[in-house]
């Protein structure tokens, strides 16, 4: 008889960056029946432990919670390798594959996931999700969003941890002193990439009170800047998304960052630095040696588009900080994904009934 592990209980082991292994989690085997004395006299369980790769700085699993699912798995224990600084999951999960020391379990990032499944670096879980009565359950996912996330030519090689989207953050105090109206949670009411312009364009001044198109303007001197949208992949996307295009189509699994829609997306984000002067360039973000929140904080910076993952640090900044949706170009649209759990394929301890059960 095996004792199931319930998700919640697993969901507060391995905390939000590691939610999701639980279905590949579970407890040891209950003692065979008999007398109290035959029980003292078996052997005890071996100790297994399951390595998990984590983000470099996060603490993916929380030791309260760790010691908490020790008392009720005492011959399982988990052990988090630290991603290399400098190095990225992709370099170090297949280094350690080709070493042949590969981690039993992995945080692995969308934009990886299908590649690393695609590799076969990871082991199909489809099984264990639906041998759960949770994980089963018709209502359990949030669909086809999770589907969408999940499956791979068939198979689930992951759980999600959660949904995160970049969005615009502000200043509250910095809006109410211009009077100037914030844009809207609402995507109904969210602004068009013209209105847009026009009110980053008012929000950007130069340490002279210039305006970018004024004849005076000093784009070297500034005092705030209408917007920072970083040109990392997760922000790109967004934008790429709200102008009706894709990284990759789903019917056809082909690019088409090439398409009309998707450079044209790029575009107007190349242009809010380039063209209309109203976001920092790389060298002024150097300079000024801020990240987003000390940005808005200062005030150096009107908008700030960031991930929901931000709001756990900056929801503090003097001022008050206020989110809005993105600036729609052919729609509303922003990039909704977050990494996913997984195990790795070939790994020392990977699910089976001998310790793992669903």
């Amino acid at each position: 008889m095996n004792q199931q592990l319930s998700r919640r209980r697993f969901l507060h082991l391995s905390g939000a960056a590691a939610v999701g292994t639980a279905a590949l989690a579970a407890c040891q085997p209950a003692a065979p029946a008999g007398s109290e004395e035959m029980s003292e006299e078996q052997p005890a369980a071996e100790r297994i432990q399951i390595e998990f790769l984590g983000m470099p700085g996060s603490p993916d699993l929380i030791p309260e919670e760790q010691e908490l699912f020790h008392d009720e798995n005492p011959n399982i224990e988990w052990v988090l390798v630290q991603q290399a600084q400098g190095t990225s999951r992709l370099e170090q999960l297949m280094a350690l594959v080709v070493a042949g020391t590969p981690p039993d379990t992995s945080r692995v990032e969308s934009d990886v996931y299908r590649t690393f499944a695609h590799l076969g670096l990871l082991l199909p879980i489809t099984s264990y999700i639906e041998a759960d009565p949770e994980f089963s359950a018709e209502d359990y996912w949030i669909q086809p969003q999770e589907d969408d996330r999940q499956v791979y030519q068939g198979e689930s090689y992951g759980i999600g941890s959660c949904w995160v989207a970049p969005h615009f953050y502000y200043n509250v105090s910095l809006f109410e002193e211009l009077g100037v109206e914030p844009p809207s949670n609402d995507p109904e009411e969210a602004w068009g990439w013209d209105d847009f312009l026009a009110i980053a364009t008012e929000l950007t001044v130069d340490v002279n009170g210039s305006h970018p198109g004024d004849a005076d303007f000093d784009a070297n001197n500034m005092e705030r800047w209408g917007v920072n949208w970083p040109t990392w992949w997760i922000p790109l996307h967004a934008a790429v998304q709200s102008n009706g295009s894709d990284w990759i189509d789903a019917e056809s699994e082909k690019i088409v960052l090439d398409s009309p829609e998707a450079m044209q997306a790029l575009q107007n984000i190349a242009d809010l630095r380039i063209a209309h002067g109203v976001m920092p360039r790389t060298e002024a973000l150097e300079a000024l040696g801020m990240g987003g929140t000390q940005l808005l904080e200062t005030k150096k910076v009107a908008l700030q588009v960031d991930g929901s993952w931000a709001l756990s640090w900056s929801w503090q900044i003097e001022g008050g900080i206020g989110t809005a949706v993105l600036p729609a170009m052919q729609r509303p649209g922003t990039d909704m994904q977050a990494h996913l759990v997984t195990v790795v394929k070939d790994a020392e301890n990977p699910p089976g009934q001998s310790h793992l059960n669903l």
